[in-house]
């Protein structure tokens, strides 16, 4: 319970590291939609408050009293395009009073409202993109420098249970030794109670030896690629699968050239 909690906190973690390393593309969007709303807020006491069609009815005289009364209450008015809350009480009856005006709200809806904000939407999640990109790298470093530290002792591990010095380690070379001479985490990882279980479990082709070059991929994989035993024993296996398949693959081709050849 406590490693789920930790997860999901690691998970609130990124997202909160991704707004605030966002936080001049957002703060440059605010002053982007803030000059954007100042200027079409003075034009609409220049085209809309100061109409005298407008004026003359009451429906779009209230509208006008109440959203264009001044340039800091258009503007607030304006705001209501960004968020797409209830716009058409505002606009549709002045359009419909005087259709001109569909040249001073079209801008707003096209650039604003669609445009600006899918716009924001569009280098936000590059940014994030890039974040995560910049992240991975770094976990691809830090696994590089796992390896590079446990190399060593591993080949010295295998060095010691290569008693004939023959390359290869059988079970009966590792049969009684002590499960103290791995790594701590290795034995967190694989949860073997002894030497010729974790042999069990590294031989996958159940060949009865292991090379240098599969002792150490199996172990690595287990202490920092944290990869289930089950699944290195399991790529192992596929692997003459996919040689018989591609061998099959390749005879029937030619089975079907030479039968069409004739």
């Amino acid at each position: 319970r406590v490693l789920r909690t930790l997860r999901r906190l690691q998970i609130v973690w990124r997202l909160v590291s991704g707004l605030l390393s966002a936080w001049d593309t957002m703060a440059s969007t605010m002053g982007l939609i803030l000059l954007w709303l100042y200027i079409f807020g003075c034009v609409a006491t220049e085209i809309i408050t100061n109409d005298p069609q407008l004026r003359a009815n009451t429906d779009t005289a209230a509208i006008i009293d109440t959203h264009f009364g001044s340039v800091p209450r258009a503007t607030l008015t304006l705001l209501q395009f960004v968020t797409m809350d209830a716009i058409a009480e505002v606009y549709f009856p002045l359009v419909v009073e005087k259709p001109i005006l569909i040249i001073y709200f079209l801008p707003l809806l096209m650039f604003l409202s669609i445009g600006l904000m899918n716009l924001v939407t569009a280098v936000l999640v590059d940014h994030a993109l890039r974040q995560s990109s910049l992240e991975a790298e770094a976990a691809r470093d830090e696994k590089k420098r796992e390896i590079k530290a446990a190399l060593p002792g591993l080949l010295d591990v295998f060095d010691s249970l290569d008693a004939d010095q023959s390359g290869y380690i059988t079970r009966e070379e590792i049969a009684g030794v002590p499960l103290t001479l791995l790594p701590p985490k290795i034995l967190e990882t694989a949860s073997v109670n002894s030497m010729e279980d974790l042999f069990d479990m590294l031989d996958g082709n159940e060949s009865g030896s292991l090379s240098q070059v599969d002792f150490l991929d199996g172990l690595l994989s287990l202490l920092v690629h944290e990869m289930p035993i089950w699944a290195l024993q399991l790529q192992k296996r596929l692997l003459p699968l996919q040689k018989a398949t591609n061998q099959i693959s390749n005879d029937l081709q030619f089975i079907k050239w030479h039968h069409e050849s004739f």
